[in-house]
């Protein structure tokens, strides 16, 4: 399964307020990542301004794991977030 979309404005825009763009929790970047077809594509990434060690609110890393099998990611990569499951 390949999952690419092109990011809108609005997408954008409701990301930020999500992640807390503007009240500085975090800030954007553009990575190159590689896609399964093995082109490179530019992504939209959301890096967290505090570094510290802490913990995922409750249901988060569910909701992760379960998108990452959904999308048919890795299971290699799947298999490094089970341990971050509460």
């Amino acid at each position: 399964m390949q999952f690419i979309k092109k990011r809108t404005k609005e997408d954008e825009r409701s990301l930020d307020r999500h992640e807390g763009v503007v009240q500085g929790f975090y800030r954007k970047a553009f990575m190159k990542v590689n896609v399964s077809s093995g082109r490179k594509a530019k992504a939209l990434v959301y890096v967290a301004a505090d570094s510290t060690p802490g913990e995922a609110r409750p249901g988060y890393m569910e909701k992760i794991v379960s998108a990452a099998e959904a999308c048919g990611l890795p299971q290699t990569y799947i298999d490094q977030l089970r341990p971050w499951l509460q």
